[in-house]
């Protein structure tokens, strides 16, 4: 997706080395902290002072950026100061969280179990609070983690607290505000901080949809006059009816709940239900299951665990969301959080509002639908985000985060430098808490877009790289115009060449972390020096440009898409990390009807699901492979190459694009198969050694099942089948369609029609594991009607040895059967009983329903077989038979004696 960010911060570049679970982000170098042991007595009149690392722009500190002038001393300004919380230790319990062999495995805390384990204590934060009092700065924002505080001042009362000046700097033609050199704070607070954010406007995180343009030149600070969080609450049911409650007066929630005109263009993009379906992604199974989203039926609608915290800057108008979930009968709950005064209106929330609604909806009442909870940061810099990120964590009401926002890894400095390190210590946070994080890994891609074109240089985005974070990538899907199936690529673009003005074609994201974080446990291939890999999966995310693939619809109305009847299409993997959100919202509800069965003891909640890479790595493992691996084209984006897709894993597409009900079961079996037990089905009610004259019913239960019955398939002489894998969505395949009764039976029937022969019954049933049956089978049923007056005889031990033999003997010509399958045509059938298997053997009159049936048992037994020696080979000469008296005659190769002489 387009990025454009300008300027970066220089950062260390360190490898490492990963084993087991560990969690590279527990070696981060942590700022001033670790300079503080080097501090020398001083005099007592002088207060002891310590640069704080990073807080200074490369381009700057090189003096690529050229000053032209001081901030007046006088306007105001904002920051965020990050608080050290106990990093190393918080990693720890991350790792042990996510390890199955852990006695903590999926035991995630509670948010205040959280704050008192591993984030800054109180008396931490209100002494960084009374250092920026005492430099006559105010509170804005204390957020209720201890990670970080909003302060406010003058540009003067900053300079002269951090011993800084602060002031406009000319960079490409462009003019950016930034501070001079690192801050300086006294040593006894500067371990105490981890990062001050928002005294320079270079370091911005953008939206990564493909269209979006350049970083913006900040040349004066900016401080909102709105309130620093507002909430605007929208219901509405899937029938269409639509009401809002407005919690501030700040937006509007009277909405227009006439349904809008199609919004299908010529471009033909696709609709929610064509991403749901089979032939796609097969949402439609998951929802069979998932009890999408709120399985308790809170009257409070959705709880953190199948709730959705969308992250970003700026907002969305919801009139375009409203009218989205109208066009196609959705329901929707969403809370637009707005920090610190975000503009509208925004196409990247939009995209990532309608689309995490879509791919988890109730498509009934809007109480049982997954909340989206829309965290609107105030503007594109470091701080705008970090408090975005900050007040979704803080909220503790969701468990599922998707950002579209992001960044080169040197945009938030690398681990040498602190300011990465503060969105880590928040994935961190999250992941303890239970969060699923899902973050767009870009649509230029392999290589970082400036604004003015693609460098050579292979640059990945953060958050995607971040180890806590499932990494979005993009494929181009392409379904024939009956909404089958047709291909699936890796996503080539032209995003470097810039061949189209309006939409640049993308390229999926993927490549290598620049030596900012290791390889990861669970997926140590694809990268040189054992670095991060991304994308980790993949969806649709190419346009329909050139032929190739579709766009998705969205409503909105500025921009591209004004003056088009609100009816637009979106691209990008910012569109599949609200897509992988939904999803990950329902596993979470379906997890929650579970119970507390998961973790090391089976008796921890199975929900939430919490860090989800390593599970999604292990699922390619699990008895049913979720994944359609990718395997043709490329990442290429006009500028190189790219990554090729190919056979497993891969830079273009990851582990490829995946069966949403297949990865749920996957999921299940990774968190629950130890112990677990298959389902067992027995049959009753047909007899096996009886001529039925009409339909008979066949009755089945399941017993044996300990992790609950999730549906069942039966059939009449044709055994469903469970295939382990497919290469390509599709229909036809309980891979695809699912079970065919739904729901927690403990059994059931089926009728077999009156049709003259033998029939078998096949059963498949599947548990919430996906764990199927192994004894699927019952027959042979025969049906026929009039006697045909057949005869049956036994015949023995057959010469050769085998197994008892009996013979068939019909008045006239009939068709004889062997359990339901046609042997021969005649008066009589021969045949031998068969070891451990009954049989039966069906005598029809051809063009008629005059049938006979007989029983014939399992095989008690080998026969012996009889041997006849023989005879000894010709005599040489008589005279052997000379001296016995016998008579000598002459044979082929000699003589044989015969008879006695008398």
């Amino acid at each position: 997706m387009n990025i454009a960010f300008k300027i970066v911060i220089a950062f260390i570049a360190t490898c490492f080395c990963s084993t087991g679970y560990s969690n590279p982000l527990n070696r981060m170098k942590t700022s001033a902290a670790s300079s503080s042991s080097d501090s020398k007595p001083v005099a007592t009149n002088v207060v002891p002072s310590m640069a704080l690392v990073g807080s200074l722009p490369a381009d700057v500190a090189s003096g690529h950026a050229v000053r032209a002038a001081d901030l007046p001393a006088t306007i105001p300004i904002r920051l965020t100061i990050v608080v050290m919380p106990h990093r190393s230790e918080l990693a720890s319990f991350i790792d042990q969280v996510s390890d199955p062999a852990s006695p903590t495995f999926h035991r995630f805390l509670t948010f205040d179990q959280l704050k008192s384990r591993f984030m800054a204590s109180d008396a931490d934060v209100e002494s960084v609070e009374a250092w920026a009092r005492a430099g006559g700065l105010s509170e804005v924002q204390r957020w209720p983690s201890n990670h970080a505080i909003v302060i406010q001042g003058t540009v003067g009362q900053v300079n002269t607290l951090l011993g800084v000046k602060l002031g406009k700097y000319s960079l490409n033609g462009n003019v950016y505000y930034a501070n001079d050199k690192r801050p300086t704070i006294s040593s006894e607070i500067a371990p105490k901080i981890a990062d001050i954010l928002g005294l320079n406007s270079m370091q911005q995180v953008l939206p990564l949809s493909q269209d979006q343009g350049h970083s913006s030149p900040i040349d004066t600070p900016r401080v909102s006059t709105e309130p620093f969080i507002s909430r605007t609450v929208l219901r509405g049911d899937a029938q269409g009816s639509v009401h809002g409650h407005v919690v501030t007066p700040k937006i509007s929630a009277t909405m227009n709940s006439a349904k809008p005109a199609d919004i299908r263009t010529q471009s033909n993009p696709y609709v929610p239900s064509d991403i749901w379906s089979e032939s796609a992604y097969n949402y439609d199974g998951l929802a069979k299951f998932s009890h999408c989203c709120n399985p308790a039926h809170l009257a409070t609608g959705s709880p953190p665990e199948t709730s959705i915290a969308i992250i970003g800057e700026n907002k969305a108008d919801p009139n375009d969301v409203n009218k989205f979930f109208i066009q196609y009968g959705l329901a929707e709950v969403i809370e637009n959080v707005a920090i610190d005064g975000p503009a509208c209106c925004d196409d990247e929330m939009t995209i990532d509002t309608e689309w995490a609604g879509a791919m988890s909806n109730s498509k009934g009442a809007n109480s049982d639908t997954a909340t989206i909870h829309v965290y609107e940061g105030g503007g594109t810099q470091l701080s705008d985000q970090l408090n975005a990120w900050e007040a979704a964590f803080t909220d503790d009401k969701a468990r599922v985060a998707s950002t579209s926002f992001g960044a080169a890894e040197s945009g938030y400095g690398g681990l040498g430098t602190p300011s990465i390190g503060d969105f880590t210590d928040i994935t961190n946070a999250m992941t303890a808490l239970g969060w699923t994080i899902v973050a767009a890994a870009g649509d230029t891609g392999v290589d970082y877009y400036g604004g003015n074109g693609c460098n050579t240089t292979n640059v990945v985005q953060y958050p995607a790289t971040d180890p806590n974070v499932v990494a979005a990538g993009g494929s181009t899907l392409i379904l024939n115009t009956d909404g089958t199936f047709s291909s699936e690529n890796a996503w080539s673009g032209n995003a470097c060449a810039k061949v189209n003005p309006t939409y640049n074609g993308g390229g999926g994201g993927g490549g290598c972390s620049n030596n900012t974080f290791p390889a990861t446990a669970w997926n140590n291939t694809g990268c040189p020096s054992n670095r991060r890999a991304i994308p980790d999966m993949s969806l649709n995310a190419s346009p329909n440009l050139a032929g190739q693939g579709a766009g998705q619809s969205i409503y909105y109305s500025y921009g591209k898409c004004k003056g088009n009847g609100a009816g637009c299409f979106a691209t990008g993997s910012s569109i599949v990390a609200p897509e992988l959100a939904g999803f990950f919202a329902q596993e979470n509800s379906y997890l929650l009807t579970l119970g507390n069965i998961c973790g090391t003891y089976h008796d921890a909640p199975c929900a939430p699901l919490g860090r989800a890479g390593p599970i999604i790595f292990a699922t390619v493992h699990q008895p049913h492979n979720p994944f359609y691996d990718i395997e043709q084209g490329s990442n290429a984006n006009g500028q190189s190459n790219g990554y090729q897709a190919a056979r497993g894993y891969d830079l273009a597409t990851g582990l490829g694009s995946v069966n949403m009900m297949q990865l749920a079961w996957a999921i299940n079996y990774y968190l629950l198969s130890n112990g677990s037990t298959p389902p067992i089905v027995s049959f009753s009610g047909a007899q096996l050694d009886t001529l039925y004259t009409g339909p008979v019913t066949v009755d089945f239960q399941f017993n044996g099942a300990n992790r609950g019955i999730a549906g069942y398939t039966a059939y009449s002489d044709r055994d469903p089948g469970d295939p382990k894998s497919e290469l390509s969505p599709g229909t036809g395949s309980p891979f695809w369609d699912g079970p065919q009764v739904v729901g927690s039976p403990s059994g059931g029937s089926i009728q077999i029609p009156f049709a003259p022969g033998c029939h078998m019954v096949y059963v498949r049933v599947w548990d919430n594991l996906g764990d199927g049956n192994t004894q699927i089978s019952y027959g042979p049923i025969c049906m026929g009607g009039a006697n045909t007056k057949c005869s049956f005889a036994e015949k023995g031990c057959p010469a050769q040895g085998g197994y008892e033999g009996y013979q068939i003997t019909c008045p006239m010509t009939v068709n004889f059967s062997v359990n339901g399958q046609l042997q021969q045509s005649g008066t009589s059938f021969s045949g031998q009983e068969q070891p451990n298997a009954s049989s039966y053997v069906t005598a029809c009159t051809p063009g008629t329903a005059n049938c006979q049936g007989f029983s014939i048992p399992n095989g008690s037994g080998k026969c012996p077989i009889h041997v006849i020696p023989p005879p000894p080979p010709p005599l040489k000469t008589c005279q052997v038979c000379d001296q016995t008296h016998r008579q000598c005659v002459a044979v082929t190769g000699g003589y044989v004696c015969k008879g006695l002489i008398q």
